[in-house]
């Protein structure tokens, strides 16, 4: 959450901010008796990219604990930006878990095919175009104006 704090102002289009957040909280944790400043901050973040947390089809824990002292979770969450009808809902495996005993959360986003427009430049190999280009790239890429005498 620190990272998103002190470089809100570098990301552009964040569609989707998905992860283990480790916010327990009893906004998104009924188990959870209390209410954090963290999640507070965390959700002030996500409203500053657009993004809404999204509910899981099945409300289950996120995190299993592997002993005794500590309690099972929910701290994984999901907000995606463009909230709609569509994307208004994540599903979390329960059955699979990575090493560190998490549940991963999914979302299927349909991408709309889009046509590209290509444009492409070709010339002969050593070819008096294929110098020029050469010598463009290079002077613009060096900062230098290039100057044919």
């Amino acid at each position: 959450m620190k990272y998103f704090k002190d470089t809100e102002a570098d990301l552009n289009n964040v569609i989707v901010i998905t992860g283990n957040f480790n916010i327990r909280d009893s906004y998104w944790d009924p188990s959870f008796p209390h209410h954090l400043i963290h999640a507070d901050h965390l959700l002030k973040i996500a409203d500053l990219f657009n993004l809404e947390r999204l509910l899981p089809i099945n409300l289950v824990l996120t995190r299993y604990a592997d002993n005794l002292n500590d309690s099972n979770s929910i701290i994984d969450l999901m907000f995606l930006r463009g909230y709609s009808e569509k994307f208004d809902t994540h599903s979390i495996l329960l059955d699979m878990r990575d090493p560190f005993n998490h549940t991963f959360l999914t979302i299927n986003i349909a991408i709309q095919e889009e046509l590209i427009q290509e444009k492409r430049l070709s010339f002969y190999k050593r070819s008096e175009k294929e110098e020029d280009s050469i010598k463009k790239t290079q002077s613009k890429s060096w900062g230098h104006q290039y100057f044919d005498y």
